[in-house]
């Protein structure tokens, strides 16, 4: 496959090519897939404790050789959004927090993540720190947005699953679940048991 988009018109289909997850314009004749994205690469360098995350790359150019995870932002994301997202898609990591301390901005400033439901306040970054007052419970979201915007302030929202996942419920908890991770909180599911009775009930749920 060329790395240069034909010099002839081609009959394009949208389509998700393999080892995708999002439809591209593709040419039915060829395959040539003619990406629609900045052309900007994002990356990460994520540490755990005294380690640095590396991938080895499974295509070329210079398949085989380890390197940062990395990639195109695409259409409509910001630089952090993109390099989160490459670092899960090439390394299932979510580096939630390094990404809303990445796209938080100078004074004065709110980075903020919402809950799944887009109702509740998961994390929230301000500089200064008392910026705006803080709400709480199930409607804080709408309430933090306004009253940034009310003292000019723009607000960064993200939009990080990890983060927005609240444990409230038996469906909530099943999702953390089947999240891989190496966390304290997997570790105690696992050794307490309750990791397996949930699974044995989906799949007992599945059956029925």
């Amino acid at each position: 496959m060329s790395d240069s988009k034909p010099t002839t018109p081609r009959p394009f289909v949208l389509e998700i090519p393999e080892g995708d997850d999002r439809e591209r314009r593709v040419c039915a004749d060829c395959g040539f897939i003619d990406y629609e994205n900045p052309k900007i690469v994002v990356g990460s360098v994520a540490s755990w404790g005294d380690r640095i995350l590396l991938c080895r790359r499974a295509i070329h150019p210079r398949k085989g050789y380890w390197t940062l995870p990395a990639g195109y932002m695409e259409m409509n994301e910001s630089a952090a959004e993109g390099a989160a997202r490459e670092a899960w898609e090439e390394a299932f990591a979510r580096l939630e927090i390094e990404t809303v301390l990445a796209a938080h901005g100078d004074a004065p400033a709110m980075t903020i993540v919402p809950a799944h439901d887009r109702r509740g306040s998961n994390c929230i970054a301000l500089s200064p720190p008392n910026l705006i007052p803080f709400s709480f419970g199930n409607d804080s979201f709408k309430p933090h947005l306004a009253a940034a915007r009310e003292l000019g302030v723009d607000p960064v929202i993200l939009d990080l699953p990890g983060i927005a996942l609240d444990i409230d419920t038996p469906d909530d908890l099943r999702q953390l679940i089947h999240r891989p991770a190496e966390t304290r909180t997997h570790a105690y599911l696992d050794s307490s048991g309750i990791a397996a009775r949930l699974r044995a009930a989906t799949e007992s749920a599945k059956g029925a």
